[in-house]
């Protein structure tokens, strides 16, 4: 790209999540990524009828309000937008966003809830092990601000725990002195790929997933005994090697060893107790969550006798309080890991009234044809697939509550509820991920 089609521009608004516009010489640009006030460099890619769009190569100022000291690696990692912002002004930037957003649902009852704490959240991390400049030493963090190649080393991170970092120091130390190359997806070589962790805050233990390719020396007896009499607060009560040999960069399991301890961790959420193994999905900020279900399990209402289900369910949360409470749950989840805990779990914790299926959502939805009365659906990022909407609908259920990660994809399927018939009766939103641009949102839907 020709050094002269490089601009600067000042960003005059944000679309949730971090979708930022910029005016300079009577035309309007459109990249991701920034904050309002912010100063980027950018390099517009094509012409649009509203806007250019456009692609951040830099930022060159932060806006006046970032005074906050911050994360050491904010503006290198791409992980946190709002380091350097306070949690009054990052509260308000989110909160705008989500009227934009849902401007033909926001009432005067709709509101951002503030985060419960910003600091070390999160029960779980994800690191890449790579390196920060091509062919530099070994590096184990975060994908690099506008690189989809470059690790950033993550020292001082503050919305991991400080467990997380005491390991992936060691983790990343360890391989470093034995010269364990990296995995390079573009020549299908090297050996150490990715170290998942994950927490138990309730009960303070920890689990750590070493991903590796099935070629090349790991060490792992000499590994696993440094890991294993490192001084930590929590107690890692779990370790695993998992093998993946696909190509992608995502964390995926051809087998899992269980290498120490047992096969899972424990965490209480409203008086149960759930069991976390490697691959299911557990929220990442559990004590926030139980907020967010608190709401959700309120606006079901009486659900002694009902006919619920829970869609997406995971690990079985929402279904086993649902079930607590009296309803007839029907649990529908597509990791098998996942929903054997779930099953594990609800006969220790002595409920019986949940039938747990195994599959895609909007198949195993046809597959049983059967009425609810409430419908509670957490989907993932992408939001309902045409299946399962379809699905869903057919269940006519007078009750539907809506808990996203992504309020954008949620805001198109609401749409589609309101087509059908349903009339959005509440909807709010929680920051339950803080310095990042994400937040949770939850509405709740009434048959006509």
């Amino acid at each position: 790209m020709a050094k002269k089609k490089l601009k600067e521009v000042k960003i005059l608004r944000t679309d949730y999540p971090n979708i930022s516009y910029g005016d300079l010489d009577g035309q309007t640009f459109q990249f991701k990524t920034g904050l309002p006030g912010q100063t980027m460099e950018i390099i517009p890619i094509k012409k649009r009828p509203q806007y250019v769009k456009s692609k951040v190569r830099r930022r060159i100022r932060l806006a006046d309000y970032e005074v906050q000291e911050g994360c050491p690696a904010y503006g290198a990692c791409g992980g946190c937008d709002y380091q350097k912002t306070s949690l009054k002004k990052e509260h308000a930037l989110k909160e705008d966003q989500l009227k934009r957003l849902f401007e033909d649902y926001w009432t005067q009852d709709s509101h951002l809830y503030e985060a419960l704490d910003p600091d070390q959240y999160r029960n779980k991390m994800e690191y890449t092990f790579g390196d920060e400049v091509k062919d530099g030493p070994l590096v184990l963090g975060l994908h690099r601000r506008y690189s989809s190649h470059d690790i950033v080393d993550t020292r001082g991170c503050t919305i991991a725990p400080k467990d997380f970092e005491k390991i992936r120091t060691y983790t990343q130390d360890f391989y470093r002195e034995r010269q364990v190359p990296a995995y390079q997806r573009r020549r299908v070589q090297g050996t150490l790929r990715h170290l998942v962790l994950r927490k138990s805050f309730r009960k303070n233990t920890l689990m750590v997933n070493l991903v590796t390719r099935s070629q090349g020396e790991i060490y792992l007896e000499d590994y696993l005994k440094g890991l294993l009499n490192l001084d930590l607060d929590g107690k890692i009560t779990s370790v695993y090697h998992t093998l993946n040999d696909q190509r992608g960069d995502a964390v995926l399991c051809d087998e899992a060893r269980l290498l120490y301890g047992e096969e899972g961790i424990y965490e209480e959420l409203m008086g149960l107790t759930f069991k976390i193994t490697p691959f299911s999905f557990f929220q990442p900020n559990p004590l926030g969550i139980e907020k967010i279900y608190e709401k959700a399990l309120d606006w079901a209402g009486d659900l002694k006798g009902k006919e619920a289900f829970d869609l997406y369910s995971g690990t079985g949360t929402l279904a086993q309080i649902m079930a607590q409470e009296g309803a007839k749950v029907t649990a529908i989840e597509i990791v098998e890991d996942a929903l054997e805990s779930a099953r594990e779990m609800a006969k220790e914790n002595g409920l019986g009234n949940i039938d747990f299926y195994c599959g895609d959502v909007g198949k195993v939805l046809e597959s049983l044809d059967k009425k609810a009365d409430f419908v509670l659906v957490d989907p993932p990022r992408m939001g309902l697939s045409p299946q399962a909407m379809k699905n869903i609908l057919k269940t006519q259920a007078q009750k539907i509550v809506y808990i996203s990660c992504n309020p954008r994809t949620m805001k198109a399927n609401l749409d589609q509820f309101v087509e059908e018939g349903y009339k959005l009766e509440k909807l709010v939103a929680f920051n339950q991920f803080p310095r990042t641009v994400h937040v949770e949102s939850v509405a709740l839907m009434s048959r006509n």
